[in-house]
């Protein structure tokens, strides 16, 4: 089995059970971060949609979305939402190769749960904000590295998740973890991943990156979000 073959098997098990797993009161409240820290119903991209929590999220609070989602396993679970959402089936580096045909004119760009997962996450960086209006906002949510898995736990049930559901994620994620490893997939995934974010972090503020906007605000006892403002400008 290919090394594609066998990180397409890893994402397709993670996408049968990844709303079992995120789709909670404790990951609603990312998004009510994420939605505050937007102007009412402005129009979002939302990059990495997944399965759709985040999209569908938005969609409520009154907001016209374009979700983009390469995985194939995940974008099936997206469409069975039913959603009515635009879904690209693309990655962020192919979404800027034809400016204004992919984003909603105008729009913010939403990334949670993305940059993490990236080879390169400064440039990520910088594809979000070319993809957004220099008037617009970025708004990327990561781990906090700080938070291993039993803080998620313990996040999650302080946010009303029912312990039988809390108890699942946690199995489900220490059995995650060694298939991650034979899959060849990103290191980040496994129970360590939350350790490399803080310096992707650092390393994009002393890029520049971050600017005016600062160090990213830690949500949700679990997440770090960072508000960066749009370039709009080609890749």
């Amino acid at each position: 089995m290919t090394h594609f073959s066998r990180h397409r098997l890893f994402w397709s098990i993670y996408a049968r059970i990844y709303d079992q797993l995120w789709d909670t009161p404790h990951l609603g409240v990312v998004c009510d971060h994420v939605d505050s820290a937007l102007p009412p119903r402005a129009p979002v991209l939302d990059v990495g949609a997944g399965t759709g929590i985040v999209t569908s999220r938005l969609v409520r609070s009154g907001r016209a979305v374009v979700a983009c989602e390469p995985d194939p396993a995940m974008a099936d679970r997206f469409a069975r939402r039913q959603l009515d959402v635009p879904l690209l089936r693309t990655t962020l580096a192919e979404l800027p190769a034809a400016p204004g045909s992919h984003a909603v004119p105008g729009s913010h760009v939403v990334a949670v749960n993305v940059l993490h997962l990236l080879d390169d996450p400064i440039d990520g960086l910088r594809r979000l904000r070319e993809l957004s209006g220099p008037d617009r906002l970025v708004v990327v949510v990561t781990p906090d590295p700080t938070a291993g898995l039993l803080n998620v736990a313990a996040a999650q049930r302080r946010a009303g998740v029912p312990a039988l559901r809390v108890a699942r994620f946690v199995l489900w994620h220490l059995l995650l973890a060694p298939l991650a490893v034979l899959c060849g997939v990103s290191s980040r995934l496994r129970l360590d991943w939350y350790r490399d974010v803080e310096a992707q972090f650092r390393a994009a503020c002393r890029s520049g990156i971050c600017e005016q906007f600062g160090q990213p605000r830690r949500i949700a006892d679990t997440y770090l979000m960072l508000v960066l403002p749009g370039l709009g400008e080609p890749a």
